[in-house]
């Protein structure tokens, strides 16, 4: 089959969009030999970061969301030639004229959240979503938990959409492997170039309402530690955290960083209020860092028994969970490593292949039984 994939999520860097494509494609490369695939994206001031892309186009998403979102005319085939699937993603849905549309939903957020999204951006994701309902032959979710909000909210027949879990990227697992002493390095360049002196608590994720920033700070507040708390993650929507004493925001890391500061941290926070997986919980538990996560919805689901649950919406909670987690810290980081390894992009690739294959199928029985039609 010669499958067709718009990876321009993927010039979003430091987002779990970015991290599901700089991941799935070489796996999809590796183990999909039997398929063509045509990777292509589209930008116009990110242009320069369409490196996974071997077809790039230039001209701004905001025009493929009129184009394709709002008109749906001008069909993926005129651009990239014939194609048999088509792997769109939750937020761009270009029409076809021949290929089997296939898109992956990562999250509902901007139905679920939607008084902190742009009216714009609203307005173009559910014309997206739209068309996701009536043409898609198959949706990709994240976890079990976006798989029932996309059936309770968008209506989509439960046999459509599938279940694909992610993973930890690798370079968190390599971190692991090194020499202790390796290590220790690493988490002290780290340290220094971030301005972090002594114990550490981390967060990390992009600074908006649901991530429950606010919260996670009068937790720490309440717990009066000698340690700091360590805020990573690029500023989003809503409103920007105001610094207090113990707290560091770092802002946008990049993700060679991540690894040593997971692991130079004394737990890992992340009470988030709604997530369509949850990269942040498995990057934490591959390095060996005890987890605090939400007792809700995917968290719950991807973490297992290996993190401390808690009430997200409850600020004494999270101070509980903290706490308990530096307690259990070694166990806990025993638990995570082995919760970890469960989840493989080498497993993603080759579910998401199954998918294609599965759609592909039916398109050569339909094509069949419609050719022995006509003949009879």
């Amino acid at each position: 089959m010669r499958i067709a994939i718009d990876v321009t999520g993927s010039i979003y860097k430091g987002t779990g969009v970015a991290t599901y494509y700089t991941s799935l494609i070489p796996k999809l490369l590796e183990i999909g030999g039997d398929h063509e695939f045509i990777l292509f994206g589209y930008s116009l001031r990110r242009f320069g970061d369409l490196t996974l892309a071997q077809r790039k186009f230039l001209f701004p998403p905001r025009l493929a969301e009129l184009v394709w979102n709002k008109l749906h005319v001008f069909p993926i085939e005129k651009l990239i030639g014939k194609c048999d699937i088509l792997h769109a993603w939750d937020y761009i849905q270009p029409p076809t004229e021949k290929a089997k549309l296939v898109t992956t939903i990562h999250d509902l957020t901007p139905l679920k959240f939607p008084k902190h999204q742009h009216p714009r951006t609203l307005s173009a994701y559910k014309s997206g979503l739209h068309w996701v309902e009536k043409q898609a032959a198959a949706v990709i979710a994240d976890s079990y938990s976006t798989k029932e909000d996309i059936v309770n909210l968008l209506k989509i027949p439960e046999k459509k959409v599938h279940v694909v879990y992610l993973a930890a990227p690798q370079e968190f697992h390599a971190f692991r492997g090194q020499h202790e002493n390796t290590q220790d390095v690493s988490v002290d360049q780290v340290k220094r170039k971030y301005g972090i002196e002594g114990e550490y608590i981390l967060s990390v994720g992009t600074q908006e309402p649901r991530k429950n920033l606010n919260r996670t700070i009068k937790a720490y507040e309440a717990l009066k530690m000698d340690k700091s708390l360590a805020i990573v993650g690029q500023f989003g929507w809503g409103k920007k955290i105001r610094p207090v004493k113990g707290v560091k925001i770092l802002g946008f890391v990049p993700t060679e960083d991540l690894p040593a500061l997971y692991a130079g941290a004394s737990c890992f926070v992340y009470p988030s209020l709604y997530e369509g997986f949850g990269l942040p919980v498995l990057e934490a538990m591959a390095v060996g860092c005890p987890v605090v996560t939400s007792d809700r919805g995917s968290l719950r689901e991807i973490a297992g028994e290996a993190a401390v649950e808690v009430n997200p919406e409850s600020i004494e909670a999270i101070a509980f969970g903290i706490r308990v987690a530096l307690e259990r810290g070694e166990e806990l980081r025993e638990k995570g490593i082995a919760q970890a390894q469960k989840y493989t992009w080498e497993a993603t690739a080759r579910k998401t292949l199954e998918v294609y294959e599965k759609i592909g199928r039916r398109k050569v029985e339909r094509k069949i039984r419609k050719n022995g039609n006509e003949k009879s």
